[in-house]
């Protein structure tokens, strides 16, 4: 037997095992995804908020289109504060690309130079609201200079991501937590 025609053969095993036993067989994606909500007293965690509350009752220098199709939530706020189970060597960009699988939004972005840039959340991209618009993220209140993915978390990090008109100059004064 050829070894594709062993692991086919054991495959439909295993999927004959699991209806007969009712044993439900998931990617390593699917399992880590499931249990974001098993959060226990001893688990460590983060909070992430992703929001635009810039945008409300904003009007000038938006694309029509995000007008138009309801893009921008009324109370600014796209994803409301969710914990989330903190991993070994988790980044603000690990941290969200597990959250847009969870909670099913949209992410978009690049790597650049060894570095990841957020091009887009919820269907909200860079340069929507202007050519200095796009999307910024603060640790505990603080602005980093790094990349999404160059920025470890530790237990009890609150990551929110904001979107700015102005690269940040109209976030200021903003409440930061």
């Amino acid at each position: 037997m050829k070894r594709r025609d062993l692991l086919l053969f054991a495959f439909l095993v295993l999927v004959v095992v699991g209806l007969i036993f009712g044993v439900k067989i998931e990617s390593v994606d699917e399992y880590y995804l499931r249990n974001t909500e098993n959060i226990t007293e001893d688990s460590e965690v983060v909070y992430l908020q992703i929001e635009c509350k810039v945008l409300i009752n904003k009007t000038e220098n938006i694309k029509q289109s995000l007008l138009d199709e309801g893009i921008i939530p009324d109370d600014g706020i796209f994803l409301k504060e969710k914990t989330l189970v903190l991993r070994n060597k988790d980044t603000v960009m690990s941290i969200l690309k597990r959250a847009s699988r969870y909670y099913r939004f949209n992410l978009e972005g690049e790597g650049l130079n060894g570095s990841y840039y957020i091009e887009g959340i919820y269907d909200l991209y860079e340069f929507d609201c202007g050519p200095l618009s796009g999307w910024l993220f603060y640790v505990n209140g603080e602005r980093s200079g790094q990349s999404s993915d160059k920025v470890y978390l530790e237990n009890g990090d609150k990551v929110v991501l904001k979107y700015s008109c102005d690269m940040g100059n109209d976030l200021l004064g903003d409440v930061h937590e």
